[in-house]
């Protein structure tokens, strides 16, 4: 997957490194030019918390429009340079905006119970973008529950947590779905473990605090009724 990050502060800088550690190409874009030459030259050196210290090499530019097609692109400016710093990534073609739109418009039909939900969720997932890929998957095995067919929805489930193992973000959803069909299907053993798992993950990669709360919430209904 080839990652485009515009705004190479810190929090780029961090991101960049973390990705590239995975095994992912990252492209920093950054407008200070003094800055993408000092990183060109010298390479991205980071101090982490433990006093550890980084070095990666990894490829930065001022000039968007040399950036060429990307899977991802993220934003990583300060507040008030978010607008503008949009405005340019637009320019650099990411098959993660289109996906995007196809994964929220599917999540958003299934809640509602739109038939065509299903179609925009299959889209996702069969694409190349493996973030939303794996996304669109764990959400069609909690669809798929709904629809009465538990075998293939833990098998969709377990698929997307095996794909989520690079990124602690993608997998606690991953795992909250798969401890979702697990709990539906009545095995609350199992169900707790993996939300137990998933909740660790979370401390340890973090994640969104709505997919937390859906964690806490199997892990909670799991052991109510393996106390029953």
């Amino acid at each position: 997957m080839e990652i485009a990050i515009v705004g190479a502060g810190v929090l780029g800088s961090i991101f960049g490194a973390l990705f590239l550690e995975k095994g992912f190409k990252v492209t920093l874009i950054e407008v200070l030019e003094e800055r993408v030459r000092l990183i060109a030259k010298e390479g991205l050196w980071l101090q982490w918390p433990d006093g550890e210290r980084t070095h990666s090499r990894i490829d930065i530019t001022s000039n968007v429009d040399a950036v060429g097609d990307k899977d991802v692109v993220m934003i990583a400016v300060k507040g008030y340079h978010t607008r503008p710093a949009i405005e340019g990534a637009r320019r650099v073609r990411a098959a993660s905006v289109e996906n995007l739109g196809r994964y929220l418009r599917g999540l958003a039909g299934g809640l509602r119970g739109r038939a065509d939900a299903m179609q925009d969720l299959q889209a996702v997932m069969s694409s190349s973008d493996w973030m939303y890929a794996t996304l669109a998957k764990a959400a069609i095995a909690i669809m798929l529950l709904v629809a009465g067919d538990p075998a293939k929805a833990e098998r969709h489930a377990r698929e997307a947590v095996d794909d989520s193992l690079p990124y602690p973000i993608v997998q606690t959803f991953a795992l909250s779905a798969l401890a979702g069909v697990l709990l539906g299907t009545g095995r609350h053993g199992e169900a707790a473990e993996h939300a137990k798992r998933g909740l660790e993950t979370f401390e340890q990669g973090g994640g969104f605090a709505g997919v937390k709360k859906r964690l806490e919430s199997i892990l909670h209904k799991a052991q109510a009724a393996d106390a029953d």
